[in-house]
């Protein structure tokens, strides 16, 4: 598998590349179909690929921070990026000075003056420049000037005839609606994280759990889920089953801060789970499954042990 570099923006790329521009969050079909096509043009042509993004989100910039929540954090991205075979992701920061740049100067100071790019995919929903000027007509002009390869991306059609959005991805999400989602993501949402220490109350309960840092909120309604775990960065680790609450922990007085805790109960080596070993400082990567329920408080402690168990019940009956 390729490992997809990351470069920011300003520095160069001195390899003969074609690059496609664009937010890409979600790595969503729509996108994937974009990316193999660039992977697809650039094998033949013997050329590098390159993904040309932006940080923060636009949206964020020119809406003053009210900007969608991110599908795909940047190592998610990355590593879905490996996967496609993409060998460089171009990271571009996003300022009200970046949005005043007309396509032609964008493409000259943020594209041709750092990339030894000979080639554009325009993708099907791409705009650039000031006003959202550089329509994919008005770029394929330019780029022709300039004496580079364009094509234009093929439009990606879901089963149901429309197109993949990360926004309608969003919704679903926030829905809690997780099934759909990975319909249109072509797999499972994931969460990936840092193992921390927590106050060691699920250990308390004897449910112990892995509590994941967040480094920004999730678009993911609030509740317990099914998701299968595995360590990402051990070779060959086992993927666990796993129940996995997003929430607040209603029922202890004082918690507020969202938070993310996988209990893994168990896997095919080791099916009578849960794990026990110090775990702290790896990252888990979750795979969400299946919506179970809303988060609640519960009147007792008691209570919420017996709710903890029939998760874990329903859990394993979905694995079975």
């Amino acid at each position: 598998m390729t490992s997809t570099k990351l470069l920011r923006a300003p520095s160069s790329y001195p390899h003969d590349c074609l690059c496609t521009i664009g937010n890409f969050d979600g790595i969503h079909q729509g996108h994937r179909a974009v990316l193999q096509q660039l992977e697809q043009c650039c094998r033949s042509q013997g050329k590098r690929s390159v993904v040309i993004s932006f940080s923060p989100h636009p949206a964020k910039v020119l809406r003053a921070g009210d900007g969608p929540l991110t599908i795909t954090p940047l190592r998610t991205t990355l590593h879905l990026l490996s996967e496609l075979g993409i060998d460089l992701l171009y990271l571009v920061r996003f300022s009200q000075q970046l949005a005043e740049l007309s396509p032609r100067e964008f493409l000259d100071r943020v594209v041709e003056q750092h990339l030894a790019c000979s080639g554009l995919l325009i993708g099907p929903d791409l705009r650039i420049g000031k006003d959202r000027a550089g329509t994919p007509e008005v770029i394929r002009e330019i780029v022709l000037e300039k004496g580079w390869w364009c094509e234009q991306a093929e439009v990606f059609v879901g089963e149901d005839g429309e197109k993949t959005s990360s926004r309608t991805i969003r919704e679903l999400l926030l829905r809690g609606d997780v099934a759909a989602a990975r319909v249109l993501l072509g797999r499972p949402y994931e969460i990936w994280g840092k193992i921390v220490a927590g106050d060691a109350r699920g250990r308390t309960l004897g449910f112990p759990t892995a509590n994941i840092h967040l480094k920004e909120s999730l678009p993911l309604r609030k509740g317990v889920y099914i998701a299968e775990a595995h360590f990402s960065e051990r070779a060959n680790s086992p993927k666990y089953r796993t129940v996995v609450n997003v929430g607040c922990r209603p029922t202890f007085a004082g918690e507020s801060k969202l938070s993310v805790e996988a209990h893994l109960f168990g896997s095919k080596e080791c099916p009578d789970g849960p794990i026990s070993e110090d775990c702290y400082g790896e990252r888990l990567r979750l795979r969400i499954h299946q919506f179970l329920r809303e988060e609640q408080q519960f009147p007792s402690v008691k209570e919420l042990v017996s709710q903890i168990k029939a998760d874990i019940s329903d859990a394993k009956d979905f694995f079975s």
